[in-house]
């Protein structure tokens, strides 16, 4: 107990995100006409108790696509400091919902890459 009060834990989820059409080759322009999803609802992950205790701490970027129902598809972690905290994130970013990404008025799936920091203070 003593420990979860000299460590603070400052979990920031950075929404750093990026948007490209399923198959778009990333040297393409973007689809003028794409309204990126837009979150509606955000899941904290959970700090894993043993990698806090270790004081592991990290950055786990996810790729994943929102498809046109606004659910999360194919999610996972491209970059991540320690398995635990990627699995963490993971669980969490797979119960996001968003307003699905549009073309021209159309619900679409859409690519998307988010950055989950894990730090203690």
């Amino acid at each position: 107990m003593k420990n979860s009060v000299l460590l603070v834990l400052m979990l920031a989820l950075g929404c750093a995100c990026a948007y490209a059409l399923p198959g778009q080759d990333k040297g393409k322009a973007e689809d003028p006409s794409l309204v990126k999803p837009v979150l509606i609802e955000k899941v904290a992950p959970k700090y894993p108790e043993d990698a806090r205790e270790e004081k592991v701490s990290g950055e786990v970027i996810i790729e994943a696509y929102v498809g046109a129902d606004g659910k999360v598809l194919d999610a996972r972690a491209i970059n991540n400091p320690d398995p635990r905290l990627a699995k963490a994130a993971l669980e969490a970013f797979k119960q996001w919902k968003f307003k699905p990404a549009t073309v021209k008025g159309k619900p679409v799936k859409a690519k998307m890459t988010v950055t989950v920091n894990f730090a203690l203070k």
